[in-house]
């Protein structure tokens, strides 16, 4: 009987070719631009419209992301308890979301009940309320959230890390807290709308099944709008402060964060596929290196994680970790022993099988069906650096890397002077780390 090892995957049998996903594209006549994916099995529908975000100064991301909350919270004709109403009656579902360069929303609704959603949607995004009382509603009960979170050590290293990590100014440095939302009034929130969503073109991304009136009705509405102008992201390089270490107090101090990241080029950079299955080998999956190491080996973390992210100003390699306060500094000397390792060592041949059946299965997962798909595409619509072959690019990286590669990709990327980190919790157990 084979044993089985939660640490370790057990290697996957597959076809070299991909599942084919076919997005179908357009553009409106208003420059409202359409990413479809038509194929599903279900009759559901799912839908992001994505707004760049505008403006340049660092807080420009906390007012669009409430600008796009607030919007959802009624129309000028129907109240925020009118609109929950309707959706719950549709069993529709609407949220807003956030990211660094976008924010946006999303709904999910049958496919019966889709035009009335969607009309209910364009309503929202063309006849907000932005009621005094719903902005102050929503203000009180985001100052007190975010108390809450404040007072955690992973926020406390978090903020700390991307202060030090870039130099000023830049957009991406800036972390939400209270004193942030606080200093917000209803009429800023207005004004944003106003200048960068009212009339300002949207990308709007969608799925659902093959057959049907879906498509139609999407179009018919998106080419309502009175959009028309284009909003270009502010595009500022990220440029590094270069190698850093911060160490900050937390409210609560019963277990610190470690978190260190540095600077990546902007996605579609030379050798991104070999840095992305590094970096999962680094930490990336329950088999990696300091997965093994930190947690099963020394038992100082339930969990690690090492990834790559890439944003339309470049890209960050973060690795994140909370441990008991007494072992941040042992924790921080195994992560740089893993950084020596990775760059003077070769993986061994089992190790790059099983590292390679991981992350083909995460492929093949994300390619299960339009629904799956789309959730986890949307990415590559959105930043035209990673280049319309992506996909196939990142297939035949994960089919041909060697461990001679992956070791020169630990020599280009994990050099500590490129890294920068942030630690807090108790702060006094913790001292004198030094990176």
């Amino acid at each position: 009987m084979t044993e089985l090892n939660r640490r370790q995957m057990p290697r996957l049998m597959w076809d070299s070719a991909l599942p084919w996903v076919d997005f179908q594209r357009e553009e409106l006549a208003n420059g409202d631009r359409l990413t479809l994916l038509p194929g599903g099995d279900e009759s559901v529908v799912i839908l992001y419209v994505f707004f760049p975000i505008g403006g340049d100064d660092e807080e420009a991301r906390i007012v669009a992301n409430s600008a796009m909350t607030l919007l959802l919270r009624g129309s000028e004709s129907q109240s925020d308890e009118k609109v929950t109403e309707r959706l719950d009656r549709l069993g529709t579902v609407l949220n807003s979301f956030a990211q660094k360069d976008y924010v946006g929303v999303m709904l999910v609704s049958t496919t019966e009940a889709f035009e009335e959603s969607l009309g209910l949607l364009l309503e929202l995004l063309t006849q907000p309320r932005y009621g005094e009382q719903s902005f102050l509603s929503w203000q009180g009960r985001e100052v007190v959230a975010l108390g809450v979170t404040e007072q955690t050590p992973e926020f406390a290293a978090r903020k700390a890390l991307w202060q030090k990590m870039l130099k000023a100014p830049h957009r991406y440095r800036k972390v939400e807290t209270q004193e942030d939302v606080r200093a917000l009034r209803v009429d800023t929130v207005r004004r944003y709308y106003r200048e960068y969503v009212l009339e300002c073109c949207c990308h709007v991304m969608a799925c659902g099944p093959k057959e049907g009136a879906w498509q139609a009705a999407l179009r018919q509405h998106f080419s309502q709008r009175r959009s028309g102008r284009a909003v270009a992201s502010c595009r500022m390089p990220l440029v590094p402060a270069g190698r850093g270490c911060v160490i900050n107090e937390a409210v609560q101090r019963q277990q610190a964060s470690v978190q260190l990241a540095r600077v990546l080029p902007s996605a579609g950079h030379a050798g991104a596929e070999h840095l992305k299955i590094l970096t999962v080998l680094l930490g990336g999956y329950m088999g990696s290196r300091l997965m093994q190491k930190l947690r099963e080996e020394k038992g100082y973390t339930y969990g690690v994680h090492a990834s790559v992210s890439y944003f339309l100003d470049g890209g960050v390699l973060l690795i994140a970790s909370e441990v008991g306060n007494n072992s941040v500094l042992e924790c921080v000397k195994d992560i740089k022993g893993e950084f020596s390792r990775l760059r003077d060592e070769l993986l061994s041949a089992d190790e790059l099988e099983r590292l390679r059946s991981y992350l083909r299965g995460q492929l093949l997962r994300q390619l299960d069906g339009v629904y799956t798909a789309l959730g986890g595409m949307y990415r590559y619509e959105l930043d035209a650096g990673y280049g319309a072959d992506y996909l196939a690019r990142w297939n035949a990286a994960l089919l041909g890397v060697t461990p001679l590669e992956l070791r020169d990709a630990a020599r280009e990327w994990l050099r500590e002077e490129s890294f920068t980190l942030s630690a807090a919790g108790d702060a006094d157990a913790f001292s004198d780390v030094v990176w």
